[in-house]
């Protein structure tokens, strides 16, 4: 979950990456704002409307094999620019 108070955080992170950027989102609360806190004011309901996401891993809680797959995903993504 975000914290409304994390976004701030989150985008001075973001720029200070270097070009070119590749977020992963990993999870459900990460990408959706995760299922009890959905109608809260305090949860940001996904990174992606905070920052660019590249690619999504919905497994939740997140298992090695998912977030490798996600990681190999991306790799494809580089690999096709």
């Amino acid at each position: 979950m975000s914290a409304t108070q994390m976004q701030m955080a989150l985008v001075e992170v973001y720029d200070q990456m270097p070009e070119p950027r590749w977020v992963i989102s990993t999870g459900r609360c990460a990408n959706r704002g995760g299922y009890s806190d959905h109608y809260s004011y305090a949860v940001v309901r996904g990174y992606d409307r905070i920052v660019p996401v590249d690619i999504y891993v919905l497994e939740c809680p997140l298992m090695a094999e998912a977030l490798l797959y996600g990681i190999l995903q991306l790799q494809k993504k580089i690999n096709k620019r």
